[in-house]
């Protein structure tokens, strides 16, 4: 019948895990073998590296693996050309026993590789246990297009910010750390790595494999900081830069540099941008009943000159840094116009 004709056969499986269970019900396979002519030829599964791999910027050769559904010769040329008009060949296994888990194996190593683009044609031809002049051996008719990308330039850090003093009114202090990267195989995508000892790879980035990456930091303390970056692209381009930043922490109360009239005007500058007060009668008064003389945050400050009255001023910096009690106490009648 049929199924004897073509070979059909029915395979039973059932499976059991480390605990000892297993399906009750078997899970049936169903295939057949048919007699006849074998007319296909061979068919590449996968290659290692991946068709349309990067490779570094100074690489000129790469050692490959192609994996054929049955045994094979290979071969290979930067032109398109017939089987038997290729000019070079690859090393592989034909035995049927060295089948493996992801078919049979065929090693090449491609050579000259420029920047940039580099597209082979490969074919293969089955039944390598006989003669190449052989009728009944099927080779691609077809070639499996196979592209290698070398990168056209190295890998770069941009840029690591911040790289300059920033100042804090507390500790600890939260910093944003962002560094931009261009060039090697991708156009500067990457993924960073950061350090403050070295350059390696134990902290990733938290956003990364992008162009753009960026870490925050949210317990430092005051002084100057050094981070180590290292980042690397998918072809294995890596660049690495030491970035520098310096934190201070403000914890003194502004300070007045200068008291003075000019015009009708008392005028006095702080040593740091603040926001100024005044009281006629007391020291400890409540700044948000009180009367301002600044516009917004600055170091010059101003209020009507008033003779026969006292100036109890008050200044808080912009990290609410203020004196208990005066910053500085102003009596108009003892300045001359």
């Amino acid at each position: 019948d049929a199924r004897e004709k073509f070979g059909e056969l029915d395979m039973f499986v059932r499976c059991q895990d480390s605990h000892g269970n297993f399906n009750v019900n078997e899970y049936l396979v169903n295939f057949c073998i048919k007699t006849g002519m074998d007319i296909t030829p061979p068919r590449i599964l996968r290659t290692i590296p991946k068709s349309g791999s990067y490779l570094k910027t100074d690489a000129t050769e790469e050692k490959t693996i192609f994996y054929v559904n049955e045994p094979a010769e290979c071969k290979y040329d930067s032109q398109d050309k017939d089987y038997s008009a290729m000019t070079k060949t690859m090393n592989c296994n034909t035995e049927l026993t060295d089948l493996g888990d992801l078919g049979w194996e065929c090693n090449a190593t491609f050579n000259e590789l420029i920047k940039g683009e580099n597209k082979f044609y490969v074919r293969c031809k089955d039944k390598p246990w006989l003669p190449d002049t052989n009728e009944t051996r099927n080779a691609n008719t077809q070639s499996y297009e196979y592209v290698l990308k070398v990168s056209e330039s190295d890998l770069k850090i941009n840029s690591i910010l911040p790289n300059e003093t920033l100042e804090f009114g507390r500790e600890p202090i939260s910093v944003d750390l962002e560094v931009e990267t261009s060039g090697g195989a991708e156009e500067g995508k990457a993924v960073c790595y950061y350090n403050f000892r070295e350059f390696n790879k134990d902290y990733q980035f938290f956003e990364t494999y992008s162009t753009i990456h960026k870490q925050n930091f949210n317990a430092l303390l005051r002084g100057t900081h050094s981070v180590y970056v290292l980042c690397e692209d998918v072809a294995g381009n890596t660049a690495q830069e030491i970035g520098s930043f310096t934190l201070n922490v403000d914890a003194e109360p502004p300070v007045v540099t200068r008291v003075f009239k000019s015009g009708g005007s008392l005028k006095l500058f702080t040593d740091e941008e603040a926001e100024c007060y005044y009281d006629y009668n007391r020291c400890n008064f409540d700044t948000a009943n009180a009367t301002s003389m600044t516009t917004g945050l600055s170091k010059q400050h101003n209020a009507d000159w008033i003779t026969g009255v006292v100036y109890h001023i008050k200044c808080i910096d912009v990290w609410g840094n203020s004196p208990s009690e005066c910053t500085i106490k102003v009596s108009p009648s003892t300045f001359e116009s």
